[in-house]
């Protein structure tokens, strides 16, 4: 299974924090490798490439390069003068958040310091499966609001906003995937609600969507 010890990341930076979105201790903050400056193939090449795979591998671990590329094209930080992100945001707010499950904990990815904070350890990657589609993918993104970034939209508003905005991060994800060989899957049907509690996130974050992401099965391939 993936984990960050398994991914041999080049840790730059490992300290005791405090999270200050809940008050919860960060356990471990690393750094993760800079993304390479060309990477994949033409955009129409990854366009037609482009597929929803089921069967991911859940024997075959995923780089440290990869993942950060992968979170890199999800939401990272493309324009450094204005901290603004691969994803687009409703007035540069911001209010996406990508979380990661991994066989070792749940991770949430800082796009300004491009590095990953544990938020807590244990697998609960098969809270984001309803229909048995890639339980054992190395990795699921699960894209989260924040309402308390959109105040002064209704709750229809915020979702169609938040929605809106991890689905271009999704498709970034999917484009990438496509253009290295990876395979992913877009989820829209698991327990939110479940999810939420076991992932322990706030009253106003919500969870839009996930995506199951690894190395296609042979059968897939």
């Amino acid at each position: 299974m993936t984990n960050l010890q398994h991914l041999q990341l080049v840790v730059d930076q490992k300290f005791h924090a405090v999270n200050d979105d809940t008050g919860i201790p960060w356990r471990d903050v690393f750094a993760l490798n800079r993304p390479r400056v060309n990477f994949g193939v033409p955009i129409g090449q990854a366009l037609m490439a482009r597929r929803s795979v089921r069967g991911i591998a859940g024997d075959r671990e995923v780089s440290s390069q990869i993942l950060s590329e992968l979170l890199w094209s999800a939401n990272g930080v493309n324009r450094a003068a204005t901290g603004d992100r691969t994803a687009p945001s409703w007035y540069h707010v911001n209010e996406l958040e990508v979380f990661v499950l991994m066989s070792d904990g749940v991770w949430l990815y800082k796009p300004e310091s491009h590095s990953l904070k544990l938020y807590f350890g244990g697998d609960i990657r098969s809270l984001a499966e309803l229909q048995d589609v890639a339980p054992d993918a190395p990795l699921h993104l699960i894209y989260v609001g924040n309402r308390a970034m959109l105040r002064g939209m209704s709750p229809v508003e915020q979702m169609r906003a938040v929605s809106t905005h991890a689905g271009f991060a999704g498709q970034s994800v999917s484009l990438y995937c496509a253009s290295e060989g990876l395979a992913s899957v877009f989820r829209v049907f698991f327990d939110t609600e479940a999810l939420a509690s076991a992932m322990r996130l706030s009253d106003d974050q919500f969870i839009a969507f996930g995506q199951a992401v690894g190395y296609p099965e042979p059968d897939f391939a």
